[in-house]
């Protein structure tokens, strides 16, 4: 598992899909972000994995899959 620290965005593709993006320019589209009640807008840490090229990303943005396993949100310690 890695961890990951970026701001929740919502992109235009298939009724607003959420991503996160990360300090240094890279975007995720992001598996698991309902089961965690992410909203854009968010500074988060997230702790997951990229899922390997090919799998179908969500709202197909072309972006890297990160599937979420737990949410650390700023300000508020460990969470999700």
């Amino acid at each position: 598992m890695i961890r990951i620290q970026g701001t929740v965005v919502r992109l235009p593709f298939g009724g607003g899909v959420l991503a996160l993006e990360a300090p240094d320019g890279r975007r995720y589209a992001l598996r698991g972000a309902e089961e965690h009640d992410l909203a854009a807008g968010e500074e988060v840490t997230l702790e997951g994995t990229v899922l390997p090229d090919g799998a179908l990303g969500i709202g197909m943005s072309g972006d890297p899959v990160f599937e979420i396993r737990r949410v650390d949100r700023a300000g508020s310690g460990p969470g999700g």
